[in-house]
């Protein structure tokens, strides 16, 4: 990556749950470091991602690349107007239209002090806002690792969040082989049928496949299907499949976690490399 790399400002967000910085991103594996990593206090959850991104533009664009990191340090006490179901690897969340009736109630958000994710081509501090309470890094044109790396977050701590230390491998990116994305990151994709995907280049960690349509005001669907990276194929069930709008969302990423339980929180890092996303056309 170039010593000259643009910053701005990160344009991503991230929730209080474990999932992924990207769509698609998030995976569910990952290891321990220091704790069980599995189970934590009554909804005391912090959320590290650090991420990048490579996307397919018409000329004069050509491909972008963006990188960087968010964090959430919160007490969950929102509610979930979402259905959710799972079918092997993969899951369906169906939401329905937000309005003033059934709003998502959003978490009570907290400092954790200075939080630094080290290791990688550069070190990348995140800086707090107080509204809406997430930490967001400036934004990298450049990728941050290019094959497996080891990557560390230093969190200093505050009065509400206790001060940690946490690794991940930052995982060796994918390619995916099938399906195919246009010259400007389209899909064309059928929902009357199985979703076959498949991939090379996965080492450690989760690939996750991503399909979603919808808005916030007319209702939305989202299916992920995570399996380890080394498998290399996954499929989306026909079921679900059918769920799906005439347009939407393609995505398919590599993440590699690690938790960490301190107290009565559960500390969740996650580094992960989305190549393949773009926008998707559903037929029938």
């Amino acid at each position: 990556m170039p010593d000259d790399v643009g910053r701005g400002d990160v344009a991503a967000d991230v929730g209080t749950g474990g999932g992924g910085g990207q769509s698609g991103g998030g995976g569910t594996g990952g290891s321990s470091d220091g704790g069980s990593g599995e189970t934590a206090g009554p909804g005391k959850l912090g959320v590290i991602i650090v991420s990048q991104t490579q996307q397919n533009f018409p000329a004069p664009i050509g491909n972008v690349v963006a990188s960087g990191a968010v964090a959430t340090f919160g007490l969950n006490t929102g509610t979930d107007p979402c259905q959710t179901t799972t079918t092997g690897a993969c899951e369906l969340v169906e939401c329905p239209p937000t309005s003033g009736t059934n709003p998502q109630t959003p978490p009570s958000l907290l400092n954790a002090g200075n939080v630094t994710v080290t290791g990688l081509a550069m070190d990348v501090p995140l800086t707090y806002h107080a509204t809406p309470g997430s930490y967001i890094s400036a934004a990298y044109s450049g990728y941050l690792w290019t094959s497996s790396h080891p990557a560390t977050v230093v969190v200093t701590g505050s009065a509400d969040v206790p001060a940690f230390t946490l690794n991940v491998t930052a995982p060796n990116p994918i390619s995916v082989t099938s399906p195919s994305a246009q010259s400007n990151s389209t899909y064309t994709i059928s929902r009357g049928s199985a979703l076959a995907v498949t991939w090379t280049g996965g080492v450690e960690g989760m690939v996750t496949v991503g399909v979603s349509s919808g808005t916030t005001a007319t209702g939305q669907i989202s299916i992920s299907c995570s399996v380890d990276a080394a498998t290399g194929a996954v499929t989306v069930p026909a079921p679900f499949m059918a769920k799906l709008g005439a347009t939407g969302g393609f995505s398919a990423g590599v993440t590699n976690v690690t938790n960490k339980t301190i107290g009565d929180w559960l500390m969740h890092f996650q580094a992960g490399t989305s190549k393949d996303e773009g926008t998707a056309t559903f037929t029938n």
